[in-house]
């Protein structure tokens, strides 16, 4: 399925491709770009057979950046904060994992969107950067949130405070992407990820998602009490048990979709 801005296709019977589709502006996240990868995902959500979603750009860009020309719109009282801020929080809060294969350009609100993926495949052509600054602003989509838990705050203060560029091998020195793998390889490589998934339980990924993303959330001492809670109901849980007796009997389990 298409739209003026994205092409959604089902990569598989188990997962879910989105493909951001503004070439002409590098990808750059308008309002209706926005909505409709929060849209996308809502109704993924609801997709029980739908394990994992990957989003992806083109060979020149994932994503460039905000659209700077909405955002010219902030000071008349036309800008669409309310819209913005609930497809943000549809793609925070979204359970099932989330895959980013990055080629380009990967800056300001693109930057921020592959850093709310759980997986980041990046290619050698990628490049990362929070360049608000430049223009005399700063992240507000978790530039600065999110940036400091994946590459500590010294990394994290050199890009916000100098808007300065990191190629793809550096992202991967400094824990911001996941794997480097070659040019052509970012979605391949994603789409591979996600297929290791579709035979899982989707409630142990579910489970897994959450507790790793509490760590970054609270005291250590809570969050290794939530990760305890959620052990224990994961064991009591359908797939829990078939997961452990399918070991046992030495044979592959059977999830429920």
């Amino acid at each position: 399925m298409s739209t003026n801005t994205l092409i959604v296709s089902d990569a598989s019977s188990s997962t879910l491709q989105i493909q951001l589709n503004r070439p002409h502006a590098y990808n750059a996240l308008n309002t209706e770009m926005l909505c409709a990868i929060g849209q996308h995902l809502h109704d993924a959500q609801q997709r029980t057979e739908i394990q994992c979603v990957v989003i992806t750009g083109n060979e020149k860009a994932f994503a460039a950046g905000s659209d700077v020309t909405e955002i010219q719109a902030i000071n008349t009282g036309s800008y669409p904060e309310r819209e913005r801020s609930v497809a943000w929080q549809q793609i925070r809060s979204f359970p099932k994992p989330i895959i980013a294969a990055v080629n380009g350009f990967a800056f300001g609100g693109g930057c921020e969107l592959a850093m709310h993926a759980d997986i980041l495949i990046a290619s050698n052509t990628a490049q990362f950067a929070q360049p608000e600054v430049k223009l005399g602003l700063m992240p507000g989509a978790g530039g600065s949130q999110y940036l400091p838990a994946r590459v500590g705050k010294a990394t994290a203060m050199l890009m916000n405070l100098t808007g300065m560029k990191v190629s793809a091998q550096r992202a991967l020195e400094i824990g911001l992407i996941s794997e480097l793998v070659d040019a052509d390889d970012a979605l391949p490589r994603a789409l591979e990820i996600a297929e290791l998934m579709s035979s899982m339980s989707q409630s142990a990924l579910i489970a897994n998602k959450r507790s790793v993303l509490r760590s970054f959330e609270c005291p250590q001492q809570e969050a290794l009490l939530f990760e305890r809670t959620l052990f224990l109901e994961q064991a009591r849980s359908d797939d829990g048990i078939e997961g452990v007796t399918a070991f046992l009997d030495k044979r592959q389990p059977n999830f429920n979709a």
